[in-house]
């Protein structure tokens, strides 16, 4: 009775970002409040009883990897502090001497990506490459794999090369491959407190962790200085697009950043796409975006407005998206700093939901995946299931991490978005799932999916999944992190 009258006066009701999950926690904490001591306090309460703690960060995901019953720690939108406490020097007296071949910096975990391009920007510095949302926390975006796109950069995780992390079973401590950055010698006698971990095993496992292993702290990450970017977009139809990628796949490919966004609905029996390529470039002078930000703020206002006339009035998709994708090209390149042309700006604002998968590039299994995709667009407008969004493609090299998406080869994925609101928003995309399995397709952690429900699913499309689920064990061996997405994974915890 007493728990109950105590749950009703302090929980407050947690949404994520696109508002398809709500969480009714016990108690909810914003970790921009807190310093590691209350953390450790609320991990080591966690421990005493299971499955009482999840770590969401700012929410920037659509998966029930974000629910709990017990203590929810979230990233409000409140300044996590000083510019020079969210990225900071890293303590070269315990690195070993070699690591001065590489640019480091040490980064807050709980720090988005907003956050932490502004801190690199005073610093000189800049991310070898990001994705196009910046609300991410880093802890976040590294633990589900988040990438950028370019057919030989991997995603952000492989960046990293040292974390500080609160642990379950191993307290605070600092995690590495076998060859690390850090001197243990000298580590030990500088931070007697923190247990210094230089395990292959341990490290490729916990840097995909799905918050499930413990609390990252700070990551030591590779960075670069600042650089200046080219973007150019040109309008093209999916068949041309198709028959280059097929027979002379260089020709787009071999561009340090490419994406595509499809129309997947005819439009004068053509699916429109719209090309981006982006090159470093030196001393050229910065161009104004001509995606203007009038216009971005235009259709955030309008967002909810938009969403229901495309609801009340499916018809009109397909046109609409092929506006709104042709307006995107521009007549001369976009020349900026590398994070002003990652960042999509006032269109992060924009509510919604969505779902990715990545597919093989090997023997162009990726276009057979996409073509199915767009025959499922199809067949579901006949159900009265409409897509209101167009597919945003990208591509990405290889990861060493053991569950990112592009664990063991290059990838390329599909994101599917809706607008908030979308009428059977959960059977659209869920009708895209089938594809995924079909073409050996992997669905992002931190997008909407089911797929982890079907058994032995993970194991057949990870290699070292069972590695992964060792290295669980033995960090959170009570499962102070289980909810009802590590029971959907089918977890066992030996305590």
């Amino acid at each position: 009775m007493f728990r109950t009258v105590v749950h009703f006066l302090h929980a407050k009701k947690w949404q994520n970002w696109g508002g398809n999950i709500t969480v009714n926690p016990f108690r909810r904490k914003d970790t921009s409040q807190l310093d590691n001591l209350a953390l450790a306090a609320a991990l080591k309460a966690a421990t005493q009883q299971p499955g009482t703690l999840k770590i969401v960060g700012s929410g920037h995901s659509f998966s029930n990897i974000l629910e709990t019953k017990g203590l929810l720690l979230y990233r409000s939108k409140r300044s996590i502090g000083a510019m020079d406490s969210i990225v900071q020097e890293v303590d070269k007296t315990v690195l070993k001497s070699a690591t001065n071949d590489e640019l480091l910096i040490q980064i807050t975990g709980q720090a988005t990506l907003g956050e932490i391009n502004k801190a690199l920007k005073e610093k000189g510095l800049a991310f070898k490459n990001l994705g196009s949302a910046i609300l991410q926390t880093y802890a976040g975006a590294i633990s589900t794999s988040t990438h950028g796109t370019g057919r030989n950069i991997p995603p952000l995780c492989d960046d990293v090369r040292s974390m500080l992390m609160l642990s379950p079973e191993w307290g605070m401590c600092r995690i590495e491959p076998q060859a690390g950055i850090t001197e243990r010698m000298k580590f030990e006698k500088a931070y007697p407190g923190i247990e210094l971990i230089q395990d292959d095993k341990v490290f490729y496992a916990t840097l995909v962790s799905l918050g499930c292993m413990g609390i990252i702290l700070e990551y030591i990450t590779c960075v670069r200085p600042r650089y200046k970017l080219a973007e150019t977009r040109s309008f093209i139809t999916w068949s041309k697009l198709k028959k280059e990628l097929r027979e002379t796949p260089g020709k787009h490919l071999s561009c340090r950043h490419f994406d595509i966004i499809i129309n997947p609905y005819r439009v004068n029996g053509e699916y429109s796409c719209v090309i981006t390529n982006r090159e470093i470039v030196s001393n050229e002078t910065h161009n104004t975006k001509a995606f203007g930000k009038f216009f971005q703020w235009l259709v955030v206002v309008l967002q909810f407005l938009i969403g229901r006339f495309l609801r009340y009035f499916p018809f009109v998709i397909p046109r609409f998206i092929h506006l709104s994708i042709k307006s995107l090209v521009r007549s001369k390149p976009y020349i900026d700093e590398s994070n002003e042309i990652f960042d999509i700006d006032l269109i992060n604002k924009l509510r919604a939901v969505s779902a990715e998968y990545v597919f093989p590039l090997k023997d162009n299994n990726y276009l057979d995946a996409i073509e199915a995709l767009i025959e499922t667009v199809s067949l579901n407008s006949k159900k009265k299931l409409h897509q209101n969004s167009p597919f945003g493609i990208r591509f990405v090299a290889s990861s060493k991490a053991y569950l990112s998406m592009m664990h063991g080869e290059a990838m390329c994925s599909v994101e599917i978005p809706l607008l908030a609101n979308t009428k059977h928003w959960e059977a659209v995309l869920g009708s895209y799932e089938s594809i995924c399995m079909e073409y050996g397709g992997r669905p992002h952690w931190g997008q909407y999916h089911t797929l982890t429900s079907i058994p032995g699913w993970a194991t057949k499309s990870y290699s070292k999944y069972a590695d992964w689920l060792e290295v669980l064990y033995q960090s959170d061996p009570k499962g102070a992190f289980r909810n009802r997405f590590t029971k959907r994974m089918g977890f066992k915890y030996p305590k």
